[in-house]
């Protein structure tokens, strides 16, 4: 069990060590460590910067594709937000209680930057999820060649660290991670590439968006999955794992790419599934009144920017943490009006006019932003997700904006859980 360290302003939380349930499953305790014997029929993991749990619900739906899947162990989730890591014990509560009190034990807050070598031998599990603060990639970043001074990337960067110092017995077999594309451009990605090489990873890299598994929603990002070589090579899918992944023997030439795996259902963009409606990720309009898009935002210039959809389109823009603080650039709003208008465009596909509130005022009194519930489907969140009802709309829109989507990365999943599930007939 790792020891409390003291806790900072700017720390990550760790959240308690406990098994994850599938549906229907029944939750037993579980050993963090391979020092004892660990227990063939279950797959441990960690989940850094777990938000409300994305990598969690991805492994869960990965897992359900296989037959005799074994159950999933969470070992510890690391996030810096204590409303997260309440969602997260909401959806995901632990098993780990005291017998006497029947509370829950849960670990101190402590620094990803202070974690030990030893303390994540101790661990030793089997995957790594992580998603990684996206701040020092994005495109509104300036300084994009110092993003390894960047504070936000201290954590990642000790991470990359300690994976160059662990014993090879106790290395995550699988490592997956999620990023905003641009971050294989980074220095930060040089040095996870070092990493990787060190200790005999092969890697794939990938640009995916959710279009790409039947969702209709835009939201391209980078992927990385690592899986030890030796894992695939005493793998029974071996061949069709060594064509999306290698061992990256000169990190000094720039990142290979990828933009599908169609034998996971991520199909290439020229040849995408046919989306479903807006209309289908939809709660009921009752007691919508409260997401109705203020008149004063409205009003304000800054409208025009709006990306406005239907329930009938098949099609909304990327969703951001700061969907309903900012406009431009931060998720569609939906028309809830009957009427009959014209085709809506993106706003980057349409000219300024002068009088453009003259020409669209009865359409702009009927937009509302998505709820929190409408953005987790569009994020192929577990249908059994639920935000605690003390949570605000402008909560659940940041926590879903800094979240992943999970239908993309469940995907992902598959192609590594495959190294060490799939069975010779």
């Amino acid at each position: 069990i790792l020891q409390i360290i003291l806790n900072t302003s700017s720390c990550w939380s760790l959240f308690v060590s406990y098994p994850v349930r599938r549906h229907g499953q029944k939750c037993n305790m579980c050993d963090s460590s391979r020092n004892e014997k660990q227990n063939q029929d279950s797959l441990s993991y960690i989940e850094f910067y777990a938000g409300v749990g994305g990598w969690t619900m991805a492994l869960q739906e990965a897992l359900g594709k296989f037959s005799d899947n074994p159950s999933l162990q969470r070992l510890g989730a690391f996030d810096h937000s204590d409303l997260c890591l309440n969602v997260l014990e909401h959806n995901f509560p632990s098993s780990n209680r005291n017998k006497e009190t029947k509370k829950r034990k849960r670990i101190s807050p402590l620094d990803i930057t202070r974690i030990t070598v030893s303390q994540m031998q101790n661990f030793a599990a089997d995957i790594w999820a992580m998603s990684p603060p996206c701040q020092p990639h994005t495109r509104q970043h300036d300084k994009q060649a110092a993003d390894m001074l960047d504070p936000r990337s201290q954590s990642f960067l000790h991470l990359c660290q300690l994976l160059k110092e662990m014993s090879i017995d106790t290395l995550p077999k699988i490592i997956l991670m999620e990023n905003v594309v641009g971050f294989e451009a980074s220095s930060s990605c040089h040095n996870w590439r070092q990493s990787l090489q060190q200790q005999n990873y092969c890697s794939g890299h990938f640009h995916l968006n959710p279009t790409q598994v039947g969702i209709p929603n835009d939201r391209p990002r980078y992927f990385c999955i690592a899986i030890l070589k030796d894992v695939i090579l005493n793998s029974n899918y071996k061949e069709e794992l060594l064509k999306r992944l290698s061992f990256e023997s000169d990190i000094n030439q720039p990142v290979h790419i990828q933009t599908e795996l169609s034998e996971c259902k991520i199909f290439p963009l020229d040849k995408l599934p046919d989306l479903p409606p807006i209309l289908n990720f939809l709660d009921d309009e009752d007691g919508m009144a409260s997401l109705q898009v203020p008149a004063k935002v409205l009003d304000s210039s800054a409208s025009w920017c709006f990306d406005i959809v239907t329930p009938s389109d098949r099609r909304s823009s990327c969703f951001t943490s700061a969907y309903g603080k900012y406009i431009r650039g931060t998720g569609s709003v939906l028309y809830t009006g009957t009427e009959n208008i014209p085709a809506l465009v993106a706003p980057n596909e349409r000219q300024f006019k002068e009088n453009w509130k003259d020409e669209v005022s009865d359409l702009y009194r009927k937009l509302r932003y998505f709820s929190g519930q409408e953005l987790t489907r569009l994020f192929g969140f577990s249908p059994s997700f639920t935000f605690p009802s003390t949570c605000t709309s402008k909560q659940k829109w940041k926590l879903v904006g800094n979240s992943l989507n999970v239908r993309v990365a469940a995907r992902l999943s598959e192609l590594g859980l495959k190294a060490l599930l799939v069975r010779k007939p």
